[in-house]
């Protein structure tokens, strides 16, 4: 068969190629191949390449990297508040005040966005509004981001020695600079922020740096297969509970938008302290709306020593002047309509019950005692929250501000737990569940047959 010439320059190409790659092998030398793709076909952008050179740097280049990232992470975080701070002096009458004093106040305030708490002319301050706290854990999951394009680790141990290592660059500088800087005016505990700033930084970084270098799935690894259905079905309901928590507080934000303003005019504040007023109560609404989620779990918060504001009864006495105080309810107590918003975390029961039946095909016990263990997985996320959420402004009557983390933790396990065994248990009885039987999906048919 005779062969054109296009068929024998393309030959000859092929020819040309084939030498070249034996020569390389013959070398020593990689052959090329085919970009890594993940499972949905996407070329990955970054992920565990095992062969890559800098998986194999020496142990002393892998400890500067990594201690260098949390303290350049640590110091851009201080230079943040440090740019307000020496604003607010130069633009106000600061009179004989020294500039070290908001050099001072910078770092407090730094370390008090971490959760460190700071101690305010004596008064220990230990609310802290979660608004701040996503500024710093921002910057620790870029840090771990920036690891994971730089070291590339291979698996999570490695993973887990760099976090370590970024943590303490973090937590080294952030301690020395609140222990140097401390004044009268405001001071850091130093174990504070030893303690804070190292989960703030192992939390930021480590979502950073699985993320980023594609360990998520070793990651699910580690949960055993039995176990996940309950993880997501507590989390599910939790979520469920926050999420509702957030529409009232918006609805309550949005109706009390007047008030707030008349307080913010009554500070006389100024545009720049107005400004920095207006963002200090941005920042409070993650508190509010985990408040509000104590509310609709049942034990509600307090407002000072001795205040209630629950479903059934709003009691405080005199409040600070802040804007977003405006949006509590009036006191007194509330009518029986109020009571409707305890439902909610029933209703997040019925979902968490409906995803175990769902996913998991144990029999009818097993799966309820699953279903009640999912209450356990949501009590602890409410609570934990509420816990984070609350903390004293002084050591007098606003010692106590914030929800009790312990009564909002067990009763919403109760409440969800109960509601989710339950709605598994019937779930699975009339067929709807993972081993149902398609002639008995669920329809409301099968709710009402008489219908």
């Amino acid at each position: 068969m005779t062969s054109t010439p296009r068929a024998r320059t393309r030959a000859a190409a092929s020819a040309t190629r084939t030498g070249r790659e034996r020569t390389s092998v013959a070398r020593g030398e990689r052959a090329p191949s085919a970009p890594r793709t993940t499972r949905r076909g996407a070329r990955a952008s970054a992920g565990p390449i095992r062969d890559d050179p800098r998986a194999h740097d020496p142990t002393w280049t892998v400890l500067v990297r990594a201690f260098t990232a949390g303290a350049v992470v640590a110091a851009i975080g201080l230079s943040t508040w440090l740019v307000v701070t020496l604003s607010a002096w130069v633009l106000s009458a600061h009179g004989t005040s020294s500039p070290t004093d908001p050099v001072r106040l910078a770092v407090a305030l730094w370390a008090w966005s971490n959760h460190a708490g700071m101690v305010v002319r004596g008064a220990p301050v230990g609310l802290t509004p979660l608004g701040l706290m996503a500024v710093p854990l921002a910057l620790c999951w870029a840090g771990g981001r920036h690891l994971a394009r730089v070291q590339r680790p291979a698996d999570l141990s490695a993973a887990a020695r760099l976090v370590g290592l970024f943590a303490g660059g973090y937590v080294v500088v952030g301690t020395v600079v609140t222990v140097v800087a401390a004044g009268d005016v405001a001071r850091v505990p130093p174990a504070g922020i030893l303690v804070w700033g190292l989960v703030v930084a192992v939390t930021g970084s480590l979502i950073g740096l699985v993320r980023g270098a594609g360990l998520s799935d070793q990651v699910v690894d580690l949960v055993p297969v039995g176990v996940r259905p309950v993880l997501v079905a507590g989390t599910g309901a939790a979520f469920v509970v926050v999420a509702a928590a957030a529409v009232l507080t918006a609805v309550g934000l949005a109706a009390s938008l007047p008030e707030s303003a008349g307080i913010a005019d009554e500070l006389h504040a100024g545009v720049l302290g107005g400004l920095l007023v207006a963002l200090l109560g941005l920042a409070f609404v993650p508190n509010l709306v985990l408040w509000v989620s104590a509310v609709l779990v049942g034990p509600g918060f307090a407002v000072g020593t001795g205040s209630e504001v629950s479903a059934r009864l709003v009691e405080y006495g005199p409040l600070p002047a802040f804007p977003p105080v405006a949006a509590l309810p009036p006191e007194g107590v509330v009518p029986a309509v109020g009571w409707l918003v305890l439902l909610l975390p029933l209703a997040a029961g019925v979902l968490s019950g409906l995803v175990m039946a769902r996913r998991v095909t144990d029999g009818t016990h097993q799966m309820a005692a699953r279903a009640a263990a999912s209450g356990l997985v949501a009590g602890v996320w409410l609570g934990g929250l509420a816990w984070l959420s609350a903390g004293g402004l002084g050591g007098h009557r606003l010692s106590v501000v914030g929800p009790a983390a312990v009564r909002v933790g067990v009763t919403a396990a109760l409440e969800v737990g109960l509601v989710a065994a339950v709605t598994a248990w019937e779930a699975n009885r009339r067929g709807w569940g993972a081993q149902r039987d398609p002639a008995r999906r669920f329809a409301w048919r099968n709710v009402w047959p008489g219908h």
